[in-house]
């Protein structure tokens, strides 16, 4: 969507967007490899402390061509079409060390968990810049889809990034959840990290550290020990920003700060075959930096953000053989202190307000159909409004309602599952100031052996 000027639809409706049109050939194909390895070792030092390590690697890339329509603003239904060739792979390596004790001190039962954690991400860039590449409408025109030579065309002579960045993470946290009484529990942690970007490995000039303290409370109190617990913590989060230049110089930013309060309840009942957790949260985002009323061109660092919300979740098993699985959420998100174009409004990032799942699974265990087992579920999302200023106006994309369904059967070591997910064939949209189709119905098979 275009961020610059008013709406000319607020709807998908409106926009006559159809998902069943291409708008390139067959031949316009981008893959995303991926590949992941985790080793992990736990040693017991003594009856009451255990050490653990893991070490992990992570490798993810783009290769082939890029498009997306964008909304130019020359008529109601012209979109200017850019390409681009992606060529990109992202590396990821984390070592992580533990000590996890249970102790006694001063007469209170104690489990600690103390350890140091690095991580460290490159990432090689050599994708080409993005060039116009004509013009569609919505709806199609039926005029002739994007072609690979097309693309070839529009890309004859733009440059092409070659560049490297890196930027590692350097962590120590330590946590102690104290058991006073066996109805009393109390928690409190603190966590160190230190963040350094490299950046681009051809210049100092986007290189940068920080170092920053997170900590974290809790207190469980049991007034029916395994039956029922009321719980609240506190949680404080971060997130680097980083350097930005402006008038010429290099300006750099404290880390973005999240508070979070939450209480709630969790319940055991009926022999534990009915399972609740209802909690209320409260989280403000602060020192996000935002454009200056006085000067457009100057950031500053005194943005604010509030989300509040209920969440909902509950596992039950009725009877032998059948779980059911739901959860309901409700967030309220608000910019307190933002843009004057965003000011007061529901944040387009937040999602939507309202989400609800669930699942029901039985599984048969005599008879001819021991072994095999049937499931159906689902998941709402309330209406997503991606676009939420002053000058633009208001996109909205309308609430959704999925089903799924499966089928399995097992017996002994081999298990056999047959997914549908999106039974009905459902259109719907995801997205962030931008239009998403989400996946149409799919079948899905896979046998597993265990031993």
């Amino acid at each position: 969507m275009n961020r610059s000027s008013p709406l000319e639809a607020t709807t998908v409706d409106e926009l006559g967007y159809d998902p069943q049109h291409p708008f390139t050939d067959d031949d316009i194909t981008i893959r995303n490899p991926t590949v992941g390895a985790q080793a992990q070792m736990r040693y017991n030092v003594t009856e009451r402390w255990t050490s653990q390590t893991a070490v992990s690697f992570s490798s993810a890339s783009s290769e082939g061509y890029y498009s997306y329509l964008w909304d130019g603003a020359k008529s109601e239904d012209t979109f200017s079409r850019f390409v681009s060739e992606q060529d990109e792979t992202t590396t990821g390596t984390a070592v992580q060390q533990n000590l996890i004790g249970d102790v006694s001190i001063l007469g209170t039962d104690n489990d600690v968990v103390a350890g140091i954690e690095f991580f460290h991400d490159r990432v090689s860039n050599q994708n080409s810049g993005f060039r116009g590449a004509g013009q569609e409408t919505v709806p199609s025109s039926g005029s002739s889809n994007l072609s690979e030579s097309d693309i070839e065309s529009a890309l004859e002579g733009v440059s092409r990034n070659d560049q490297t960045t890196k930027q590692s993470r350097y962590s120590a946290y330590a946590s102690d959840v104290v058991t006073i009484i066996p109805e009393l529990s109390v928690m409190a942690s603190l966590r160190l990290d230190h963040f350094a970007q490299e950046g681009d490995v051809s210049t100092d000039e986007d290189d940068y550290n920080q170092t920053t303290l997170s900590p974290k409370f809790g207190v469980i109190v049991k007034p029916l020990p395994d039956r029922v617990s009321i719980f609240g913590n506190y949680m404080n989060g971060f997130q680097n920003v980083e350097p930005q230049t402006e008038e010429g110089k290099t300006k750099t930013f404290e880390p973005e700060r999240a508070n979070q309060w939450e209480v709630g309840v969790k319940t055991k009942l009926f022999d534990d075959r009915l399972e609740t957790t209802l909690s209320y949260y409260d989280i403000t985002v602060s020192n996000k930096v935002r454009s200056s009323p006085d000067n457009p061109d100057v950031s500053i660092q005194d943005g604010e953000v509030q989300s509040r919300g209920v969440e909902l979740s509950t596992t039950a098993a009725p009877v032998e053989g059948l779980q059911i699985i739901a959860g309901y959420s409700y967030n309220d998100s608000k910019n307190k202190k933002t843009d004057a174009d965003f000011q007061g409004r529901r944040p387009e990032e937040a999602g939507p307000k309202y989400l609800v799942n669930g699942w029901a699974r039985y599984r048969f265990s005599e008879g001819l159909l021991d072994g095999f087992g049937i499931g159906f579920g689902g998941n709402y999302a309330s209406e997503n409004v991606i676009m939420n200023q002053e000058d633009t106006g208001q996109f909205a994309l309308d609430s959704y309602t999925v089903f799924n369904a499966s089928v399995s059967y097992e017996t002994g070591s081999y298990r056999i599952d047959l997914k549908v997910d999106n039974l009905t064939d459902k259109e719907y949209y995801k997205g962030w100031k931008t239009v998403n189709p989400q996946a149409p119905r799919s079948v899905k098979a896979s046998a597993s052996y265990s031993f």
